[in-house]
């Protein structure tokens, strides 16, 4: 299950597992209302499930003021991803400046989960080391899809899904994939 154990990266994993009942019931709630959406929605929840904030975006964001970013702390942050794929770049980096407790994303099939130890920083080594091992990552990808190994379609699927698995696994997080 994801959070279970430190340091994991998970496929299929429950997602929801280790979260009071009132958390659980107020994710699968709001994520079911948004999976499917055109464009981003977020809600973030205290860890009792008691909603903090519910923010609407555009299709491919929802921004945050500085008033609600200080809110954010040791929250649990779940938006919704229209174009089915995991967590982006910006997503990490949100997290971890801003110490959210746990961020989820959710599309019609998946929902994903992250979350990294409270000391973790967004540092200039990290963010090239996250930007070089994508740079890597996509170069193969598309010489996996040359080859016919592989389709655009699973590339664009999947790829930041092998990133994070790779990147929480090596960097200490636990990071969740649940098929729903």
């Amino acid at each position: 299950s994801a959070g279970s154990t430190a340091n994991t990266a998970q496929d299929d994993a429950s997602t929801t597992a280790q979260h009071s009942d009132g958390l659980s019931h107020a994710l699968n709630t709001s994520e079911r209302s948004i999976a499917n959406n055109p464009y981003e929605t977020a809600y973030v929840f205290d860890r009792a499930g008691n909603p903090i904030m519910e923010k609407t975006g555009l299709q491919h964001e929802v921004s945050f003021t500085d008033a609600e970013t200080g809110k954010l702390k040791g929250a649990v942050l779940t938006h919704n991803h229209p174009h089915n794929v995991s967590f982006s770049r910006a997503d990490v980096q949100t997290h971890i400046q801003h110490e959210i407790g746990e961020i989820r994303a959710v599309t019609g099939d998946h929902r994903y989960s992250l979350s990294v130890p409270p000391d973790t920083k967004w540092t200039p080594k990290l963010e090239s080391h996250i930007q070089t091992r994508y740079n890597g990552m996509l170069s193969q990808a598309k010489a996996d899809v040359a080859a016919g190994k592989r389709t655009v379609k699973d590339v664009n699927r999947n790829l930041h899904h092998e990133l994070w698995t790779d990147i929480a696994k090596e960097q200490g997080w636990n990071y969740a994939r649940e098929e729903w």
